[in-house]
């Protein structure tokens, strides 16, 4: 199993940086941090326009979860909801 995160972003050059420093301050060297330009996202991931934080869940090419919190609701108990469509990837 494995993650990745995507910033979706209308201005890449300035939130470089920023994606940069997150992954600085939080020694993130393990998960990819990428961006994307356009907060919409692809069309076909169907990302939530209201979603602060989306977590897909994928296997093969396919997304078999999607989770879209809004802004300040992806809480550590939010997780729960996550690791019970592990099932959906892993078999």
């Amino acid at each position: 199993m494995k993650s990745f995160v995507v910033l979706l972003t209308n201005d890449p050059d300035a939130d470089e940086p920023k994606l940069e420093a997150l992954a600085k301050k939080h020694n993130i060297k393990a998960v990819p941090l990428t961006m994307f330009d356009g907060v919409a996202g692809p069309a076909k991931y169907k990302i939530s326009k209201d979603a602060e934080t989306t977590v897909l869940l994928w296997k093969g090419l396919s997304v078999k979860a999607n989770h879209a919190f809004a802004k300040g609701k992806f809480k550590k108990e939010s997780t729960v909801a996550v690791l019970k469509d592990l099932d959906k990837i892993l078999k």
